[in-house]
């Protein structure tokens, strides 16, 4: 067999497209754009997307950003959590996105108006990325379409909203492809274009490249068995000499490119197993959409926001489950039926195999691994299966469109429409308007968040050599309360490049808390950290503390660290 990937057969050798197909594109894309991140951000761009892990995603692209520029002495030392080191580190580090990010605050946007270039471009991103995978495995516009917008806009991106850093998905839909011409033709080049989109999902989100992987891992599993016959098992299992060096060198050069993220990693010791159990997603899960969808205005939640709200929308579920049905039947490897068939069962199989049905749960023996105990909440992996729903989709969109295209043109229109139209409407989010309260932790507003930092920033300026902060949780109720407190003096300080004890990741230093008297934060400062004294000569704290049982104490840190007041500006929650 000639192993020169560019020779695959059927589904890469297409005709080129007629302008109405990329105006179907075109189209269906502003129609989901409008629908959901636009709403997010306000057609003045009044707003970010809001809740607390965004804000700290926006403190970390700017401490990257600060990095780059020359104003941070280290990129996995971000100023929260002082004086810990490697803080950068427990959370996403959004490497990839940086020099995006770092585009934008260079031609002049805020750190938060980076934060919403960051946000928008990553549906671009995504999209372009599905239409070009969905194109390349041989679909025609109209299924392109359909699947790239479920990829990009389903419903279970709007419940993940809140976990904006799960958004740049974009070498998920190419990662697929590579894998699945090189099942096909296996060669090093598609190899290598595979692993290259994997160590750089892992950049871009390491959740997402964990998830990337157990996709591929399923997907490696169905195909194998589903068209046994069609591999080419003799170039899979046993290379020459010279091909087999190449594939070696590609695992040695993957590998070699996440040690960055492995040993800055290091501290995180992982999530207690109860957690991750609890966490795990219920049968219900996969019918729960967020209340702001059209589907279940006002739903109520059984987890956390996002975490069990993992509906794709009742049309490719549907595609999914037909196909799953319809692929009994042989069919070919190299052709978009083919495709669809190995995507949904696939996407099925990991669904279920994530899935906790009362004391059963499949995915459990992983959870002690070294690797996957990190991986705190599995049902994320929805993220990654939205691709094998789209392609599902694009296959059952196309196979209407074509079976109504040989009764006319008027029925294949009518056909057209009718199906872009449910895909669509599937998908429908709820206005703003109308609806604030439902929308509160899905966006924050601009003019709160920049109240907020201001008066910290002001108050901070009262300490004539101000070298660290600490804010106490009596401060004030800052958006998202005493979490959202942590996440505004982080960006407030940030901003004043000081560093701060506050701090929030998903991974906690050890004996650190949200510390509500002197002696606690004092105790973190030098007897857990060896703080030096010319900092401590600096520190500033605001918000009162709690009174400590010495008085003669509570006195004396009274007169050396004086608490400085913080109101409640206007605008605020």
């Amino acid at each position: 067999m000639n192993a020169d990937p560019t020779q695959l057969p059927g589904t890469e050798v297409h005709a080129p497209w007629p302008r109405f197909g990329w105006v179907v594109i075109g189209v269906v894309f502003l129609i989901g754009f409008v629908n959901f991140p636009l709403q997010v951000v306000g057609t003045k761009l009044d707003h970010v997307p809001g809740f607390i892990d965004n804000r700290l995603n926006n403190f970390v692209l700017e401490h990257g950003y600060r990095y780059l520029t020359g104003r941070a002495a280290s990129f996995w030392d971000a100023p929260s959590f002082y004086p810990r080191r490697g803080a950068t580190a427990w959370s996403d580090a959004h490497i990839g996105m940086l020099p995006l990010y770092s585009a934008l605050r260079l031609a002049g946007c805020s750190p938060e108006q980076g934060l919403q270039g960051h946000f928008l471009a990553c549906f671009v991103l995504n999209y372009i990325a599905a239409v070009w995978a969905l194109r390349r495995l041989g679909f025609r516009p109209v299924g392109v379409a359909a699947g790239a917008f479920v990829f990009t806009f389903a419903l279970p991106v709007v419940g993940h909203i809140i976990h904006m850093q799960l958004l740049p998905r974009f070498l998920v839909p190419p990662a697929i492809v590579f894998a699945w011409e090189f099942l096909r033709l296996p060669h090093a080049r598609q190899l290598a274009w595979l692993a290259a989109c994997c160590v750089g999902q892992l950049y871009l989100t390491v959740y997402i490249g964990f998830m990337l992987v157990l996709l591929l891992a399923g997907g490696l599993l169905v195909t194998l068995v589903r068209f046994r016959k069609e591999i080419p098992w003799d170039e899979l299992r046993r290379p020459n000499g010279r091909e087999l060096a190449k594939r070696a060198a590609v695992v040695v050069c993957s590998a070699v490119a996440i040690v960055p993220l492995l040993h800055h990693g290091a501290e995180d010791k992982g999530t207690h197993v109860a957690w991750i159990r609890h966490a795990a997603p219920r049968p219900a899960s996969w019918l729960t959409a967020p209340n702001v969808g059209i589907l279940a205005p006002n739903s109520v939640r059984d987890f956390q926001q996002g975490e069990h709200e993992l509906l794709i929308g009742y049309v490719p579920l549907v595609a999914i489950l037909g196909v799953v049905v319809l692929g009994v039947r042989p069919s070919r490897l190299a052709t978009p039926h083919g495709a669809a068939v190995a995507a949904a069962w696939t996407a099925l199989l990991l669904a279920i195999f994530v899935t906790r049905i009362g004391p059963l749960w499949a995915y459990e023996p992983l959870i002690y691994l070294p690797a996957f105990e990190r991986v705190r909440i599995v049902s994320r992996i929805v993220m990654v299966l939205l691709f094998p729903a789209g392609v599902a989709l694009a296959w059952a969109v196309d196979s209407l469109v074509g079976y109504a295209l040989r009764t006319g043109r008027v029925p294949a229109l009518v056909a057209i429409v009718s199906m872009l139209a449910l895909v669509v409407v599937d998908q429908r989010l709820v206005p703003v308007r109308g609806y604030e309260a439902e929308w509160g932790v899905h966006r924050d507003s601009l003019a709160t968040l920049n109240a907020w930092q201001a008066q910290i920033k002001e108050v901070i300026g009262e300490h004539p050599r101000p070298k660290v902060v600490y804010v106490f949780p009596t401060a004030g109720h800052a958006p998202h309360d005493l979490v959202g407190l942590q996440t505004e003096t982080m960006r407030a300080t940030q901003d004043l490049g000081i560093p701060c004890v506050n701090g929030y990741t998903g991974n906690m230093p050890y004996r650190w808390y949200f510390f509500s008297g002197y002696r606690s934060l004092l105790g973190w400062l030098t007897e857990t950290n060896d703080t030096p004294s010319e900092q401590l000569a600096g520190l500033v704290v605001i918000g009162c503390p709690v009174p400590d049982i010495d008085p003669v104490y509570e006195g004396l840190m009274r007169t050396v660290y004086p608490p400085r007041v913080l109101g409640n500006p206007v605008g605020s929650k």
